[in-house]
């Protein structure tokens, strides 16, 4: 009964949670939603910001075994992945957006674009990604969601994305490593 969106992981220097925040108001701001951080201790500045932007509508679950944390991925609405502004952001690919686009739910990504974060998000049809400034435009994305949920259309990514398998991953490294084809 309620558009969950979930951040699974520890929200870390650099990562914009403000504008996700902000974002996650304009789009809900009246409704009601659940943002849900799992495995993560917010810090007290982060805690100031989740009570200022959402208030009401925020659950904290502390470290989760590996495989909780999948079946929370599995079970939400939407996922919030923040990637960190920093020097070399553009190679930034966490376990956690692998995971995230394996639990085929909406992925709501906010951080600098041009990396191949975004880039993984978009090939994969698994979200949207924005820059901490695109308040407006990551509102309507959820927005969009809320609605497709609403009326019972299904959100879920349906997109082929086996080449993303550890395994198939594994064998693409083997492959550049030794210049041979290893399947």
């Amino acid at each position: 009964d309620r558009f969950r969106i979930k951040f699974v992981g520890k929200v870390t220097a650099g990562q914009d949670l403000k504008a996700a925040l902000a974002m996650i108001k304009t789009a809900f701001d009246g409704q009601d939603y659940e943002l849900a951080f799992i495995g993560t201790g917010l810090d007290d500045e982060q805690r100031r910001l989740v009570d200022e932007y959402a208030k009401g509508h925020v659950s904290i679950t502390d470290f989760l075994e590996h495989q909780q944390a999948l079946n929370e991925m599995a079970d939400a609405e939407a996922l919030l992945l923040l990637i960190n502004a920093c020097e070399g952001f553009e190679g930034i690919l966490t376990t956690k957006l692998f995971e995230y686009i394996a639990a085929r739910n909406p992925i709501l990504g906010v951080g600098p674009k041009g990396g191949e974060a975004e880039k993984l998000i978009r090939q994969y049809g698994a979200g949207d990604y924005f820059e901490a400034t695109e308040t407006a435009a990551g509102a309507e994305y959820l927005r969009k969601l809320h609605a497709a949920w609403r009326s019972n259309r299904r959100i879920k990514n349906d997109a082929d994305v086996s080449a993303l398998s550890a395994q198939k991953q594994a064998l693409k490294l083997i492959e550049r490593l030794t210049g041979k084809k290893s399947y």
